[in-house]
């Protein structure tokens, strides 16, 4: 398949096998307050399952729902730090958080590339009445991150990474998932061999929304803050460098490189959560504003 274009459904010959992605549900309080709330989280899921199974043969199971308590005007960054911290993914291949009515700015959902973490959210006035907010689109927005999905270019407008609907992937997208389909998610970007990085970083060159970052190299810049953080510094130096040669432009990762290098640990972009200001690692579904990829 071509670098552009939009694909609704799979052009590409399908796996025989299903692959099957375990999923561990966090619902916040807000959320859990809503009428119905079990059976619409179920039908979202279904729904993103679906479409899944149907273009790239991958089938969501929820493993479980679990209640979440976070509290009164939190914002989404220190939602997600929280999330990550406070929340287990277990023996689940990733988990997803559920909030309603606190949305934040334009950003409905945040998710990082390669991670197995991801935050959905419903309940706003935008989510409401503008069909490409709504939480379905928002999951299989942020479910495509996990597997590598970057925010196409122009070329992508109107598919799931670009404001269009949960079931249509630009081609660019839909081969990066069929790549990943069968990824180990507790390896993160580490499990992801140089074959496939640089497969990736083919597709991600024929394409890409101009205003962001690198996110590959921002994923292994941070994985390789995560080793300095345990005090693996030459593990750490490697991937950081990595990080750098994929993007040599990412002012960020060249930062993280001279900290290691003067005896200082690098801090990772997890906790940036909006792509209006975010690290290379993090996917934010975001409404179109004028102007705006």
């Amino acid at each position: 398949m071509s670098g552009g274009g939009l694909c609704p459904e799979p052009a590409l010959a399908q796996p025989a096998d299903v692959r099957v992605l375990t999923l561990r549900v966090v619902a916040e309080e807000m959320y859990r307050a809503r009428p119905g709330w079990e059976a619409e989280l179920q039908r979202t899921v279904k729904t993103v399952s679906d479409i899944y199974e149907r273009s790239f043969q991958i089938r969501f199971q929820i493993q479980d729902v679990m209640p979440w308590t976070i509290g009164p005007a939190v914002p989404l960054q220190t939602i997600m730090t929280r999330l990550h911290r406070e929340m287990a993914v277990g023996a689940a291949d990733v988990l997803v958080g559920f909030a309603a009515e606190r949305c934040e700015g334009l950003h409905y959902g945040v998710a990082h590339l390669f991670g197995r973490v991801a935050m959905v959210q419903s309940g706003c006035l935008d989510t409401a009445i503008l069909s490409h907010t709504g939480p379905e689109v928002v999951l299989s927005h942020e479910i495509a991150h996990l597997f590598g999905a970057f925010h196409p270019g122009p070329s992508g407008a109107g598919s799931v990474m670009r404001y269009g609907p949960a079931d249509r992937f630009d081609s660019q997208n839909a081969r990066i998932v069929r790549m990943m389909r069968a990824r180990d998610f507790t390896t993160g970007v580490r499990g992801v061999d140089e074959a496939m990085r640089q497969a990736w970083s083919a597709i991600h060159a024929e394409g890409h929304a101009s205003d962001e970052p690198n996110p590959l190299a921002g994923a292994i810049a941070n994985a390789g803050a995560a080793l300095a953080a345990e005090g693996k510094m030459p593990e750490a130096e490697a991937l950081i460098r990595e990080a750098a040669a994929v993007d040599p432009s990412a002012a960020r990762v060249h930062s993280m490189l001279g900290l290691l290098l003067s005896g200082q640990a690098p801090a990772g972009g997890r906790e940036r959560a909006s792509c209006a200001t975010c690290s290379g690692s993090t996917g934010a579904r975001r409404a179109p504003t004028s102007g705006s990829g």
